[in-house]
């Protein structure tokens, strides 16, 4: 059964492993108190639970297997397929929805979670999906049956453990980059609220602004330091307006970002599709660095920020998404950037239209009021953020290096062409 062709089919008659879906929830049954409720929205570069709905833990008997536990290979079947997470010891306990899939491994003695994490992701298993979602009615589903109708290839238990400990250092390394945009972020919002929000910022004697007595002034959003001036969105930009409708194809093209791109204030360019040049044109619609993207329509995504810290080629979006560039006679890009970011909740409220059918107008976006600060604390705090935003980038590009190596390598490893020793050389390089 090792080392040959199976299907996931006899592993599951053998007792070494099986594949499940969620619980099929009634809204009654959700709280907002409990362990997760996950959906596809949830896994995304591993889990993120912080906007999912609750199950009560009182009912968790209920729902059987369906509760997660150390080793799972979460697998999106609907909605956004393709999307992985392990399961680990420190991941809480959550609730699989619909959306999602387990696969357990019932013996890690002769399958070991770790490997089937990464082998699900190489090229062998993510083709065979392809070609299964190319075959229904529904190009966002993979059923169960499909599922069990994949073909596997499985070393021995040590080559397993032995490849899963090659790529592992990779993924541990990727995490740490995205803990630490993550602070760095959260460095520059704080210093944003400290002096933008609270105007604690330092006067002229090095001491906080407001708290020292400061010149302040009425507006329209409060007290504000003399000076400084409050005004619209569309007054302190320079282009304001949704994306292209995009000609998609599998191959050539521009990358065309969609709101699925867009999550925890950073641009995910793997939900991203081809747009066709040459059936629409692009010229002047294309991404600059230092611009804001704002989710546009739909609940759940509509209200969303992430700014293109970095463009790589040409890039655009598609019709859902506003993309917002500062004028720099009155805010830097990296001023605007967190200040859209802080205020995703505002924009979200600024929706329009009925549950399902919400939608954020250019219109409505550039009523949004914006302080802007005067000259020389904007110039030293865009001065702080760009190096900021300096070390996220090369966080973000050392961890596309990373997880090119590690896609890299499994099929070699797996095909004896790259042996371990060498793997190991290639990991060091890489990190």
């Amino acid at each position: 059964m090792f080392n040959e062709l199976v299907t996931a089919q006899q592993l599951i008659a053998s007792g070494l492993l099986s594949i499940g879906d969620g619980y099929r929830a009634k809204n009654e049954e959700l709280s907002d108190k409990g362990v997760p409720f996950a959906r596809a929205g949830n896994i995304n570069d591993g889990f993120r639970f912080t906007d999912a709905d609750k199950f009560p833990e009182q009912d968790l008997p209920k729902v059987g297997e369906k509760v997660s536990r150390p080793g799972d290979i979460v697998f999106t079947s609907k909605g956004t397929v393709g999307r992985y997470a392990l399961v680990t010891e420190n991941t809480p306990t959550f609730v699989y929805s619909p959306q999602l899939c387990y696969w357990r491994s019932r013996d890690h003695n002769k399958i070991d979670p770790v490997f089937m994490f990464y082998y699900m992701q190489g090229y062998h298993f993510r083709s065979q999906i392809n070609g299964i979602k190319g075959q229904t009615d529904m190009a966002d589903y993979v059923s169960l049956r499909d599922q069990k109708g994949i073909e596997l290839l499985l070393p021995e238990i040590d080559q397993q453990r032995r490849i899963a400990s090659i790529l592992i250092p990779l993924d541990e390394k990727i995490e740490l980059n995205r803990k630490q945009n993550c602070t760095l972020e959260a460095i520059a919002q704080a210093l944003f609220k400290r002096w933008f929000v609270e105007f604690e910022f330092p006067d002229e004697n090095g001491r906080p602004y407001k708290s020292s007595s400061g010149a302040m002034q009425p507006s329209e959003l409060g007290e504000i330091p003399v000076g400084w001036e409050v005004k619209l969105l569309s007054d302190v930009t320079t282009y304001l307006g949704r994306g292209i409708t995009p000609v998609y194809v599998q191959e050539g093209g521009v990358t065309v970002l969609n709101q699925r791109c867009i999550r925890d204030g950073w641009i995910n360019n793997e939900p991203a599709r081809r747009h066709d040049v040459e059936a629409r044109k692009i010229e002047g619609r294309e991404l600059q660095s230092g611009d804001v993207l704002v989710n546009s329509t739909g609940m759940g995504t509509l209200g969303r920020v992430a700014q293109a810290v970095v463009v790589d080629g040409a890039v655009v979006v598609d019709s859902h998404i506003t993309v917002v560039r500062a004028d720099p006679r009155h805010v830097s890009p990296e001023y605007l950037g967190v200040c859209l970011r802080l205020k995703e909740r505002e924009i979200e409220h600024m929706a329009e239209g009925s549950t399902g059918q919400t939608e954020l107008s250019r219109a409505k976006l550039g009523e949004l009021p914006v302080v802007v600060p005067g000259d020389g604390v904007l110039r030293i705090f865009t001065e702080i953020v760009a190096d900021l935003n300096k070390k996220r980038a090369l966080n973000w590009s050392e961890s596309l290096s990373l997880g090119l190596a590690r896609d890299t390598l499994l099929p070699k490893l797996m095909s004896g062409e790259l042996r371990v020793p060498e793997a190991r050389l290639a990991v060091e390089k890489a990190s």
